[in-house]
């Protein structure tokens, strides 16, 4: 039987990882979301950086690479393009290396780093992202364990709300065996996703983002398995599985 377990920060994602559990993380607004939208655009692979210093230094290393990222939600100075999915075109990321950091998201994912399995997940790839991580877990006997990034180490609605989503599609393959967080979330989850962007809308980083101008990028983040894309993180780089 698998175990489906829930955790809400990077520390978690580190001991998830230790575990050699496969790993779902999840940041909504936009991490994952970006990440996604980037492999769909045709970017070539993603590497995730933990500062600003240590983006722009693998800048300088790779050849043909884009900085990609953001801080309090801007795009910092110097990069090509700040953490918004709807900022990137074919033309300008296909085949292109991307250096991504952002302030939570990137954090969770770079702490799985010594693990094999890492997926990205976010409501644009529920379906498909769950269908993966449940196969591979399947072939490994193994957990999967999903993180719920939030914000700074702090509780966000948007991915407790995914990871619920994600649970339940998990446990239509098989019968699985979830703590009670995973059960939390998968009741928040049936009760949200009859309203699910303007639920999203009401928590506290949504609103800061609409606030600042990004009201597209979190109604984009809230479309259900709009894209057939699932990320796997391994060996310090993201591509498209």
């Amino acid at each position: 039987m698998i175990f489906l377990k829930l955790g809400f920060s990077a520390k978690d994602a580190a001991k998830a990882a230790e575990k050699k559990n496969v790993i779902i993380i999840v940041d909504v607004l936009r991490c994952s979301s970006t990440i996604i939208s980037l492999l769909a655009k045709g970017a070539k692979e993603i590497f995730i950086a933990k500062s600003l210093r240590e983006a722009k230094e693998l800048h300088l290393k790779l050849k043909n690479s884009i900085l990609v990222g953001e801080r309090h939600g801007f795009k910092p100075k110097g990069f090509n393009f700040g953490n918004s999915p709807l900022e990137f075109t074919e033309e300008n990321v296909k085949g292109k290396t991307i250096i991504l950091t952002t302030t939570s998201g990137a954090k969770a994912i770079y702490a799985t780093k010594s693990n094999e399995f890492n997926f990205i997940g976010a409501f644009l790839n529920i379906k498909f992202v769950s269908k993966a991580a449940f196969e591979k877990a399947k072939e490994k006997s193994t957990s999967i364990s999903l993180i719920a990034s939030g914000k700074k180490n702090e509780f966000s609605l948007e991915d407790f709300i995914c990871c619920g989503a994600i649970a339940s599609e998990l446990i239509n393959f098989e019968a699985i065996k979830v703590d009670d967080g995973v059960k939390a979330a998968m009741l928040t989850w049936n009760y949200a996703n009859q309203n699910l962007k303007e639920i999203i809308k009401s928590g506290n980083h949504a609103k800061y983002l609409i606030e600042k101008g990004f009201e597209k990028d979190v109604e984009f983040c809230s479309n259900i398995n709009a894209l057939n894309i699932v990320p796997i993180y391994r060996n310090g780089v993201i591509q498209k599985l």
